[in-house]
Formats: C-alpha cells, structure tokens, sequence
C-alpha cells in the first residue's frame, strides 16, 4: 500500500491555466478557415494568371491572323484583276477553240464529201479507161493479117507490076519474082518488101476473117531514110475505102483520104462509122506521088469491132502482138 502511496495526488489547476486552454481550444477553428481562405486566393491567383495568359497569347494570334489577313487581303487585290483578266482570255479562246473546231468540223465534213465523190469519180475515170482502153484495143486490132485469115481477092484486085528486067532474071533463072498482093497483109515493112502495081491507079480488095464493123485504116510505106533515094514517088496518095456486100456487092463508100509523104510513113485514117459491118474491104487507089509507070503499098491495116457473130481467129492476139 506503499506503492498506492506513492502515487501523486492529481494537481489542483488554477483559474488563469483553466482559461488559457479555453482560449486555445476555441481558436483552432479559426485556423482551418484561415488555410481555406489561403487556398482559395491561391488558385484564383493561378486562375488569373493562366487566363491572363491564354487571353494575351489568344490576342497575339488573332493579331497575327488579322496582319495575315491583311497582307493576303492585299496580295489579292493586287491579283485578282490579272486572275479575272486570265480567266477571260482563257474564256476567250475556249470560246474561239469551240468555234474553230466546229467550223474544221464543218470542213473535215466537206473534205470527207469531196475526198468520196473524188473516189467516185476516180473510179469512174478508171472504169472509163479501161473501157476505152479495151474498145481501143479492140479497134486497133488489126483485123487484115495474113496469119489470122485475112486474104486478097486477085480477081477483083490489080495485076501486079512487071517489069522489063524481068525476062532477063527469067533467062538467066534469077530469083526475081514480084512480090504478091498479100505482101500487104504482113508486117515486114522492110525496103522493097511492098506490093506494086501497074500504074498510078489501081485497088485490092481484102477479105478479112471475120465481118467488123470498120472504124479505121492504116498504111504504111516506106521511112524517111528513104527520101533521098527517091523512093517517094511511087507512095499511094489519094485513096478511097469502102465496104462491100458479099451478097449483092454493093459498095458502101467509107472514106476519101490523102496518104502524106511529108509525114509519119505510118498514117492512120477514121472511116466513116456507119451500123453496118463488113467483111470485105477494097481500097481504091486514085494517084501516087509521080510515078508514072508502078505504085507501091507497104501495108494496109483495117481497124474495127467485131459483131455479136463475128468469130475472132484463135491466134489474134498473139498475131496482133508481133504485127509491129
């Protein structure tokens, strides 16, 4: 119980202490107010400066933004009016490149037209040709040639020349025979190779192989080379053609002609084209050049058209190819 008496007695308080811890206790709420308060100043001092902040960088962009605006502002009114010019120039020649392709359109149209009736017409052209070409060949055709069938009716046609030499090549038995009427139905022109008859009048009468319709004549007689021989003279000169009936022998007069020295040896003459064909042709020889006593025929060629009934010889093209 010693223990028990050693413990102290609690110690009597005073008044003054008892006040003093009064007052502390009551103050400690008047501190946590204090902090709030302190808080609160604290975040709207942050609040303002970062507002103040963003209103001041905010102000400086949209400055920036509005000098922007300006200078661009600027740079297109100092541009635009070269923009609009641009726009209608190029409008300008939108509008002309239409038009121009619309009249190249109307042109390339008309070309086209032209270049296809030009086709046409050159395709009629060589049609036409070669028509011509072909009638041509056919009236070209030499329709009195010994070796298609053309002949020379003797009793109806000249003697032939002799002369006074010829009783001295027949004593002596030279080969000094005249040549005969269908001399003139070969193409061997050559000097001398021609058909002579008595005098400066005289005719033949050919028979050709089949009936034509007769469109031209050609003689022949000897070349220029000649000349100075003398060998003119005895040249056909004004000469008759015409067509006879086999039937009655009738005699259709075809043409009067004149046959040149001074020209071409080689003279071709029209006949007068009637709707009649012909198998027998006589040419009638009227003068010569001045030799009185023989004149001399080279060739005679008939051009013509053979009938729906005319049999052309099987060997007329190949003849007519090497009559030249």
């Amino acid at each position: 119980m010693r223990s028990q008496g050693r413990l102290r007695a609690p110690q009597q308080r005073t008044p003054e202490e008892h006040s003093g811890e009064e007052a502390g206790l009551s103050q400690l709420p008047r501190n946590g107010q204090s902090n709030t308060l302190q808080k609160q100043r604290l975040f709207t001092i942050i609040f303002t400066i970062v507002a103040a902040f963003i209103v001041g960088f905010s102000g400086a962009c949209v400055a920036r933004m509005g000098q922007e605006w300006q200078e661009q502002k600027v740079l297109l009114e100092q541009y635009l009016p070269e923009v609009v010019a641009t726009r209608n120039r190029l409008d300008g020649l939108w509008d002309q490149n239409e038009k121009m392709l619309q009249e190249h359109s109307g042109v390339a149209a008309q070309l086209s037209e032209e270049i296809s009736t030009l086709k046409k017409e050159l395709k009629d052209l060589r049609d036409a040709v070669s028509v011509n070409s072909r009638k041509k060949s056919e009236v070209l055709l030499d329709w009195a040639l010994k070796s298609t069938g053309a002949t020379i009716d003797l009793e109806r046609s000249s003697k032939t020349y002799s002369w006074d030499g010829m009783r001295s090549c027949r004593l002596f038995w030279l080969p000094c025979t005249p040549n005969p009427p269908d001399t003139i139905l070969q193409p061997d022109v050559s000097l001398g190779n021609c058909w002579a008859f008595q005098g400066s009048r005289g005719q033949v009468v050919i028979r050709l192989p089949a009936k034509i319709q007769a469109t031209m004549v050609t003689v022949h007689h000897t070349s220029d080379m000649d000349s100075a021989l003398g060998k003119f003279s005895s040249a056909p000169r004004d000469f008759t053609v015409s067509g006879v009936d086999e039937e009655t022998e009738a005699e259709t007069l075809l043409g009067t002609f004149t046959y040149a020295v001074q020209k071409k040896p080689v003279q071709t003459f029209p006949l007068q084209e009637i709707p009649r064909a012909f198998q027998v042709i006589k040419v009638v020889i009227q003068s010569n050049w001045g030799n009185p006593d023989y004149t001399c025929i080279y060739r005679v060629q008939v051009h013509g058209r053979g009938t729906a009934t005319s049999r052309w010889p099987g060997d007329m093209s190949s003849a007519n190819k090497n009559k030249k």
